[in-house]
């Protein structure tokens, strides 16, 4: 499974993990694969996050991911408050 990212926003998929935070290798949160199946079945990155905003806030694993990022210093519950949240924003 392949993580892959360009900056200069070359393909829908780096837009993507441009909005959705997914843009550190060390630490990355969804596959290539899993990113353009959020594509697929979504249309476009600026609907796509917030169905990924919504997964991540049930997913305890890769919120953890999340938390190991910003150094252990943000709650499970605060991370998928948050995360619902956007979810929720983005969706509206």
């Amino acid at each position: 499974m392949a993580w892959t990212y360009d900056p200069n926003l070359t393909t829908e998929r780096d837009l993507l993990r441009l909005l959705s935070g997914d843009k550190n290798a060390d630490y990355p949160l969804y596959t290539d694969e899993e990113m353009d199946e959020f594509l697929a079945e979504h249309g476009s990155a600026f609907k796509a996050v917030g169905w990924i905003f919504r997964n991540l806030a049930g997913d305890p694993d890769r919120l953890n991911i999340m938390r190991d990022a910003t150094g252990g210093s943000v709650t499970l519950a605060t991370l998928m408050r948050s995360y619902a949240e956007m979810g929720n924003r983005w969706l509206a």
